[in-house]
């Protein structure tokens, strides 16, 4: 099985991409807002098969300097466990190099991004759309606010 890592979105079909992301439950926004959001995205990675189809992708948004944040890190599930995924991310990890680099995932992913040099953060927040909220409670995204003491 080959592969090409990209990692500019020329002739790129985000139709693919939105197909993966919604796979996973990574986003519920059309294709339109998908190819918007990697667009604006200062780096991205794209994975392509033999007849360059999308198997896998991952963006980050950054100033460039000193700050990077990684997003909708997907592949196909028949790639996993082929060190296709660790691509993707030391791919963006070296193209934001130098810099701080962030991502939230799923509690079922954590010991993978550990793996990879990760380190989870006891001072992390989030304010997530509203219709999302119940959701990420429900799954171990997220817990309960806190009390406010004051």
């Amino acid at each position: 099985m080959s592969y090409k890592i990209v990692t500019t979105d020329e002739n790129i079909e985000y139709e693919q991409i939105k197909d993966l992301l919604h796979y996973y439950g990574l986003t519920d926004l059309p294709t339109e807002k998908i190819e918007l959001a990697f667009q604006n995205s200062l780096y991205k990675v794209f994975v392509l098969d033999e007849e360059n189809k999308v198997i896998g992708c991952g963006r980050a948004i950054s100033d460039g300097v000193s700050h990077a944040e990684i997003y909708n890190i997907a592949l196909k599930e028949k790639y996993h466990k082929q060190g296709i995924g660790r691509k993707i991310m030391e791919t963006l990890v070296k193209l934001a190099h130098g810099q701080i680099i962030t991502l939230y995932t799923a509690p079922w992913s954590m010991d993978w991004y550990v793996k990879l040099g990760f380190r989870p953060l006891n001072t992390g927040l989030v304010k997530f759309r509203g219709h999302e909220i119940e959701w990420m409670e429900e799954h171990g995204f997220v817990g309960e606010g806190r009390e406010n003491n004051s």
